[in-house]
């Protein structure tokens, strides 16, 4: 079961890391996020012994996102906690790289 979460970005730890975060591609999102806002939350979960408690949510899915949030300035992040352990929450992380990164180049017209 999953739940929705505004997140302090103090209270995240990273951990290690599937795909490592690209600045440019972050400071994309970043340029996006400040004109439209996060459109999807990042994914975390539960991990209140993370620093001894000084980072009790570790995070799953969205290292471009918290990335362009902290590019941002922002202090909070809008999350969905979901309740999985180390092994689960890495692959979920896996999910949905692979789902980002295979997706084919849009080369419809814009229907802007």
């Amino acid at each position: 079961m999953a739940e929705f979460a505004r997140i302090s970005l103090s209270s995240i730890h990273i951990g290690v890391r599937t795909r490592p975060v690209d600045e440019d591609h972050a400071l994309a999102i970043a340029a996006s996020m400040a004109e439209r806002g996060l459109i999807n939350p990042i994914t975390v979960r539960k991990t209140p012994a993370a620093n001894k408690g000084a980072t009790p949510y570790t995070l799953v899915a969205g290292g471009h996102r918290l990335r362009a949030a902290e590019l941002n300035q922002w202090t909070e992040i809008d999350a969905i906690v979901v309740a999985a352990d180390a092994v689960e929450g890495q692959l979920i992380e896996i999910s949905e790289n692979l789902s980002a990164t295979s997706f084919p180049s849009w080369t419809g017209p814009c229907l802007c």
